[in-house]
């Protein structure tokens, strides 16, 4: 018989700088159509958990890097169609409040 007892492994925390978080997020940024997160965090010793915050952090209020990112884009209305349809909707509204005096 063994006496030997397995202990399960201890959880190291590790502190990182907020030049290494912004060095790894852009890794991860010019790999990321090759690579799938998960597989990257256990190429760099990081909870995946950690990592998905650090992206959150990040593009929210550009935590690491001192500017957000915006991951969005806004469609661009042909400016012909957007001002008729201002001037559409001022006009039906003056008339509107015009009858009502």
């Amino acid at each position: 018989m063994s006496d030997s007892i397995t202990t399960p492994s201890k959880r190291v925390t590790v502190r990182r700088s907020r030049e290494e978080i912004l060095s790894l997020l852009t890794a991860f940024d010019q790999v990321s159509d090759h690579v799938d997160p998960d597989v990257f965090c256990r190429s760099h010793n990081i909870c995946s958990g950690t990592f998905y915050n650090w992206r959150k952090q990040e593009r929210k209020n550009g935590k690491y890097s001192g500017k957000p990112k915006s991951y969005g884009q806004f469609l661009e209305l042909s400016s012909g169609n957007t001002v008729a349809a201002a001037d559409r909707a001022i006009n039906y509204i003056t008339d509107n409040e015009c009858d009502k005096n």
